[in-house]
């Protein structure tokens, strides 16, 4: 035994920390250690691993618990403890340490020594326990549990799984949750190679003692045991919860609207993508209902952004990577690859946009570094005969096959476009936000331009160019723009809506708890939606007013 002789520590601990306590009164007794479902490995770098406390956790007390990882747990005395951390030697990385006098000395059980880390420890009685870890997944993936009949004494391996490299490999078991010395559920995670953030894993559920264990499809940072067959699971990567009450088969997923975030919203007319934290959207019916549509998130997929046009044509692309490009006509079940040509390594795929007749189109370039106007391009022409834009120089290319192929020859912009710049197109017209801050126009598929300057302290996205029906199009042009008040020093969101093609505009104020981050999409005339969140706010007046809604997702 090693009585704790160190000094009180003013180190103060919170987030990321697991801990047990014999009451709630000034008297009560308890411990704290890090979870590793928050930190990286069984011990931070700097200062204590674990701490104690005697008078209700206003004071801690730093402990020599050799390499502290994560398992605590407290029998009913209030001064029986058990925690997990590191052993000696290759044959005890892993282990499990009891104190009976409230955490003040330390034993270690050397049967419970595993070549593995621990990182979960429960008792079920004074009794029966278990403890549980294994190897990330990142170096092969690999989960063990043991069991005790006799109070810690001795253990017994009840499941470890072969270490796996392949799509399979899981994670160590960070939770135990165990009903009884038979049911029980467990949860994989834990953070490794610098990540210091919840790290969550996947739900597993046992009935028979731990020898075997079912793999759910919920993945979780934390679970509460409410049964044999019912378990709640929280995932606070994703913000939401999960209950089961069939013992993992299937599992109902909740989240507050609030805690709903959108990574990317694309889509003209009735037919809307919606990327957010709960998965991967689409929409038919102007984003009134939206159906899980997660398969774009498969490996092919992972990195593209999308553009999303009615009936169910989807277009996916890589903003800054080398011009491929997926298209789909029947709503993401087959797919037809291309490139843009005149995406390579020095000129980025810089912008792409669909609409519902199937024209697309895409800018290549390199990041807007040649901002020229038509007057200085005819400037230099007659200066220097035969000189030609640079290498490098915003070029546009069309497709009316929804990009699964792209026209060979390029169209020179007279303008320099910017990385992930906004691009609208219907039909013949096209309209871009340039490099300058100007909004560029073209009614003849790009051949000739006309560029409004817009406010020196305005920025602005162009969103849509709205369609009327399927057959009939409209010249309306909607910008989502941000602009800072003068007054309050904040940066308030604008609407700019202009019903003629961009002869007369109307900006309105935003409400200020909405904002246009993600763009405002047009779905007929007058009528556009704009993600908030979790939200969707519906305007049917061109801009002038908006409603807020949180549709199911």
């Amino acid at each position: 035994m090693a009585k704790v002789t160190v000094p009180a520590s003013s180190w103060s601990f919170g987030y990321g920390y697991q801990f047990v306590l014999s009451g709630l009164g000034t008297g009560a007794q308890g411990v704290a250690v890090p979870d590793n479902g928050a930190f990286e490995g069984p011990a931070m770098a700097g200062g204590p691993t674990a701490y104690r406390t005697t008078d209700g956790g206003r004071r801690w007390i730093p402990l020599s618990l050799p390499g502290a990882s994560g398992g605590l747990a407290m029998l009913p005395d209030g001064h029986t403890i058990f925690a997990t951390g590191s052993g000696e030697g290759s044959g005890c990385v892993g282990a499990v340490y009891k104190s009976t006098d409230d955490g003040a000395s330390w034993t270690r059980l050397p049967g419970s020594c595993q070549p593995y880390p621990l990182l979960a420890v429960q008792f079920v009685s004074s009794r029966i326990g278990f403890a549980a870890g294994g190897v990330p997944a990142k170096f092969g993936g690999e989960q063990l549990v043991e069991a005790t009949t006799n109070g810690g004494q001795t253990w017994q391996p009840r499941w470890r799984t072969p270490t796996e490299n392949g799509a399979n490999a899981d994670d160590a078991v960070l939770r135990l949750d165990m009903l009884t010395a038979r049911q029980g559920w467990a949860v994989t995670g834990g953070c490794v190679g610098g990540q210091n953030e919840p790290c969550p894993g996947t739900v597993y559920v046992t009935s028979d003692g731990g020898y075997r264990w079912q793999r759910t499809s919920q993945r979780a940072i934390a679970l509460v045991a409410l049964g044999p067959a019912r378990a709640l699971a929280v995932d606070d990567i994703t913000q939401t919860a999960a209950a089961t009450t069939d013992g993992g088969r299937t599992w109902i997923t909740q989240s507050r609207p609030g805690t709903i975030m959108t990574s990317e919203f694309a889509g003209v007319g009735d037919a809307q993508f919606w990327a957010t934290n709960l998965g991967d959207f689409l929409s038919r019916d102007g984003s009134r209902h939206w159906a899980a549509k997660n398969e774009l998130a498969s490996p092919r997929f992972t990195y593209l952004s999308w553009q999303a046009a009615p009936p169910a044509r989807l277009l996916g692309y890589n903003q800054d990577g080398d011009g491929d490009t997926w298209a789909s006509s029947d709503g993401g079940r087959t797919w037809t690859a291309a490139i843009v040509p005149g995406a390579t390594s020095a000129n980025q795929l810089l912008a792409v946009a669909l609409e519902s007749g199937g024209t697309a189109v895409a800018v290549t370039g390199s990041d807007g570094d040649d901002c020229l106007s038509k007057t200085q391009i005819s400037k230099v022409e007659k200066l220097k005969p035969g000189w030609k834009p640079p290498t490098g120089a915003s070029v546009l290319y069309t497709s009316t096959t929804g990009g699964a192929r792209w026209d060979q020859i390029g169209l020179v912009l007279p303008f320099g476009v910017g990385l992930n710049a906004a691009v609208a197109v219907s039909g013949d017209r096209i309209a871009i936000i340039d490099a300058c801050n100007r909004l560029q126009l073209s009614t003849d598929g790009g051949a000739h331009w006309t560029a409004q300057a817009l406010s020196g302290e305005m920025f602005c996205t162009v969103s849509q160019l709205s369609p009327q029906s399927p057959s009939q199009l409209t010249a309306e042009i909607w910008l989502a723009c941000t602009a800072t008040n003068a007054d309050t020093g904040n940066t308030d969101s604008w609407v700019l809506h202009s019903a003629d093609g961009g002869s007369t505009w109307l900006a309105y104020r935003l409400p200020a708890t909405a904002n246009a981050s993600y763009g405002i999409f047009a779905t007929g005339p007058g009528t556009a939606v704009m993600p908030v969140g979790g939200s969707i706010w519906r305007t049917t007046d061109g801009g002038k007013s908006w409603n807020q809604s949180w549709p199911a997702l």
